[in-house]
């Protein structure tokens, strides 16, 4: 029996009725909406059924909220005062040009500044006493197409320049090194063949006594550890891994390589632990302060891989960084953008120079950056807050080996800030309130991404990886409504129902998707799964 006396009264109430229907769930959902169709068919109003429910799926208020789907946080936009004045000018006119969101932008610039200002001073721990290096370690994970490559060639043009003019000017001395060492080195063959050991050793002191002028390299892409360790030690022991493909992730996974690579490097560099190799065939290398900064890009899926490998999570690696996950803006860039201003392109570029020609200490011995009262204040408050949630049933309690390190990064955040806005003068000062207060707001950002990288990537659960992935590519399309069919087509993995049904389930459960079934008019054919997104989440 038919609940609804006519066709008109039927269409009325289809708005209400299908508002009804997305406050059901599960079976009470599949039922009600089966039941509807039918009763739609039986009066001669399936069409109006269907243009009424893809007139209401474009609407945002008939959606609700999407939830993340590690049910913990919700990633939040960058705060206005989280950056220098500079830096967050060049940011805003970097997003405004090349129209990415402004979370895509503070990490890769403060790898810059890092590279710049590593080795060149220390921050103290005003509640501690320990000394934390300027270095740091960044990945931001941004979808294809979100213009990493070309956010990463502004921010280190100067640095490439800088170089460039480097070893321009030096160009003599370089080569004049290389030549006296060749000479020198055919020399002590020759004698070694003839006998003359005394001769040879002679050599030798004159290989020591030479002062190695190398051409100055700052960043590398990629590079396997070991070649990274070559790099640093003829690179006064720093050097910065820059890249918008996260490649050295493929190299230490085993792309390049068989076994388990050597990670130690990586590890050690942060801190400016001693590191050496010993090689059979060639001399051993010894860094006594090797400092590394990494700014990496990449994108979602892959970094899923990287995070979720053991190698990487169980010897604290990945917990040493700081992460971003930017909106993605495609679909809503404008055909015409703002060029950065000249100026500020300037002032950026001065800025650089400026950090890069602070000179590094001679001796071992590197200046200390001190917090005034009130940045020591600020600082332990975060502090408290930070170990507050690190225990059980706090926000942290899940990535406590991240949060243990998270204030030390925020002291390594505000001596970099303090250098951006005073150069080589900052060396003299004392790091103040407002710069604690900048350096703690970045850091505060960090955590809801930090929660987000890491409590997904150590889940194993599968069915929400598969949804995830779901989830990311009909971000990246933008569309609004599929079929099943489509989904199956694209994850050719997932063709299994005991695969696909659960994962495209739980996006239901969190307002990401619609799933509605259409049954065959007739005796016989197959039905039909239409699959509507939520607008709230193609454009939050």
């Amino acid at each position: 029996m038919s609940l609804f006396n006519s066709a008109n009264e039927f269409i009325e109430n289809l708005e209400l009725l299908l508002f009804n229907f997305t406050n059901l769930s599960g079976d009470r959902r599949t039922e009600f909406w089966k039941h509807t169709i039918s009763e739609a068919r039986k009066i001669g109003s399936e069409s109006e059924l269907m243009n009424k429910l893809d007139e209401l799926c474009q609407d945002t208020n008939f959606w609700g909220a999407p939830k993340r789907l590690d049910g913990t946080v919700s990633l939040p936009n960058l705060p206005e005062d989280a950056l220098p004045d500079l830096p967050n000018r060049y940011l805003k006119a970097f997003c405004a040009y090349a129209q990415v969101s402004h979370e895509m932008v503070p990490l890769p610039m403060l790898s810059v500044f890092a590279l710049c200002l590593q080795g060149k001073a220390m921050i103290k721990n005003p509640g501690t006493g320990s000394l934390e290096h300027l270095c740091l370690y960044t990945i931001t994970v941004a979808f294809p197409g979100e213009r990493k490559s070309s956010l990463l060639s502004c921010l280190l043009d100067p640095v490439y320049k800088y170089t460039a003019a480097w070893n321009k000017e030096h160009k003599l001395d370089i080569d004049n090194y290389k030549t006296e060492k060749e000479t020198y080195l055919k020399k002590r063959a020759l004698l070694i063949n003839k006998g003359d050991i005394n001769a040879a050793k002679e050599m030798d002191q004159k290989l020591a006594a030479l002062v190695p002028v190398h051409p100055l390299k700052l960043i590398v892409s990629d590079a396997t550890p070991e070649a990274l360790v070559k790099e640093m030690s003829i690179n006064d022991e720093k050097m910065a891994v820059m890249s918008d493909e996260g490649g050295i992730f493929d190299i230490l996974m085993g792309a390049y390589s068989k076994g388990d690579p050597n990670i130690k490097i990586l590890l050690d560099a942060y801190d400016g632990s001693p590191y050496s190799v010993s090689r059979i065939s060639r001399d051993n290398i010894v860094l006594q302060s090797p400092l590394l900064t990494m700014g990496l890009m990449t994108q979602p899926l892959q970094f899923r891989k990287i995070a979720s490998n053991e190698l990487f999570l169980g010897k604290g690696f990945l917990q040493r960084f700081l992460f971003s996950h930017p909106k993605s803006m495609i679909g809503k860039r404008a055909f015409e953008s703002q060029e950065i201003p000249r100026k500020l392109k300037k002032e950026y570029s001065r800025l650089i120079r400026t950090l890069l020609r602070i000179p590094r200490p001679e001796s071992s011995t590197l200046p200390v950056l001190e917090c005034d009262e009130r940045a020591k204040s600020i600082f332990k408050q975060y502090h408290d807050y930070i170990e507050s949630q690190s225990t059980h049933g706090g926000c942290f309690e899940s990535i406590c080996g991240w949060s243990s390190k998270h204030v030390a990064r925020a002291l390594r955040i505000a001596g970099i800030y303090h250098l951006v806005k005073h150069g080589e003068n900052g060396l003299s000062l004392k790091v103040n309130e407002e710069t604690a207060k900048q350096a703690v707001t970045l850091a505060r950002w960090c955590e809801a991404q930090a929660i987000y990288a890491l409590v997904n990537a150590q889940s194993n659960n599968q069915t929400k990886s598969n949804a995830i992935k779901i989830a990311e590519w009909l971000k990246a399309e933008g569309e609004t409504q599929y079929t099943k069919t489509d989904i199956i087509n694209k994850f050719r993995h997932l063709h299994d129902a005991n695969l696909l049904n659960p994962a495209l389930d739980l996006l239901e459960q969190n307002n990401y998707i619609l799933t509605i079934t259409i049954p065959p008019a007739g005796h016989g054919g197959r039905p039909t799964t239409n699959i509507y997104v939520s607008p709230r989440f193609i454009e939050p």
